[in-house]
């Protein structure tokens, strides 16, 4: 496999290698309709998945439940970094 097809409404939003990714730019307290269709070397692509039904948050409504740390760096003496 070489990725995957990201469709928003019916309308292709994205196309990613990996099994994670992030869209941004929804409206808030919007309905939207996300399913995937997965890409293979040869060009092929088989049906879409189901289709995954959310809706956003109101504007301001909503707060963190998640803190991910995607890269802990630790030089010499003192010099420690995390990417958040």
């Amino acid at each position: 496999m070489s990725g995957y097809n990201v469709n928003l409404n019916s309308a292709l939003k994205a196309t990613v290698s990996s099994t994670s990714t992030t869209i941004t730019g929804l409206t808030a307290s919007t309905a939207f309709s996300f399913s995937l269709k997965a890409k293979y070397a040869a060009g092929n692509m088989p049906t879409a998945s189901n289709t995954v039904n959310v809706t956003t948050a109101a504007a301001g409504s909503s707060t963190a439940t998640d803190l991910l740390f995607s890269e802990y760096i630790e030089g010499s003496s003192n010099n420690k970094a995390l990417e958040i």
